[in-house]
């Protein structure tokens, strides 16, 4: 049933994979952590893309989320609320990512879906 689901999700490859961690979240199995890494994955590709798409240079040797969405504050291209959202993920993402599974809440990864979705969504609607 779950593998159907995730089969059968349309859209754009961002949107599937939003849609994945949505179904990992729900999958009681797996940590919500695994969720929260997708998520985080996806977002950042899509920050990097818009970031090479207004042909914004990246100078740090390992950018983060932060990276680029400072890039694209520095351009107008993102809000200071957006900014300070993606501060927020990779606090969470980082926890995540580096094994902290005890400070990462369902709560933590229903909300920073909310959240990627929402900056996916803006990103790509944006020119």
């Amino acid at each position: 049933m779950r593998l159907g689901r995730m089969i059968a999700a349309g859209g754009s490859d961002d949107e599937r994979m939003l849609f994945n961690a949505t179904l990992l979240l729900e999958d009681r199995a797996q940590h919500c952590s695994v969720s929260v890494m997708l998520a985080s994955a996806t977002l950042e590709k899509v920050l990097r893309e818009k970031v090479q798409s207004l042909g914004l240079s990246v100078t740090k040797r390992d950018p983060t989320l932060a990276t680029y969405a400072n890039l694209l504050r520095s351009v107008e291209a993102f809000s200071i609320a957006q900014l300070r959202t993606v501060e927020r993920i990779l606090t969470v993402r980082n926890d995540a990512a580096h094994g902290w599974f005890d400070h990462v809440t369902v709560e933590d990864a229903e909300w920073l879906l909310l959240e990627a979705q929402r900056i996916v969504s803006s990103l790509r609607a944006s020119p």
